[in-house]
């Protein structure tokens, strides 16, 4: 038996979620200057939620079943033109 995690319901709404705190914070952190001893604690916040975000957004890359086609290429050839560049 194989167990499945399904994100796609859950996860558009924890990435709302992030965004809504990272936007709060953001505006709570325009109010606040440098000398503010609660700035700091709000980047933290601000950085969680955006480091949530990626998070949540790989996994949804990770959870999507796609079937991977594999690609022939010529590696000399790719070598060469990323190094003349």
């Amino acid at each position: 038996m194989e167990a499945s995690v399904s994100w796609s319901p859950a996860s558009p709404t924890i990435q709302q979620l992030l965004l809504v705190t990272m936007g709060y914070s953001e505006l709570l952190l325009a109010r606040h200057t440098e000398a503010n001893q609660d700035r700091a604690d709000l980047e933290e916040i601000r950085d969680a939620a955006a480091r949530g975000a990626v998070l949540t957004r790989q996994l949804l890359g990770f959870g999507r079943k796609h079937d991977i086609q594999p690609l022939r290429i010529d590696l000399n050839r790719t070598v060469a033109t990323s190094a003349s560049c």
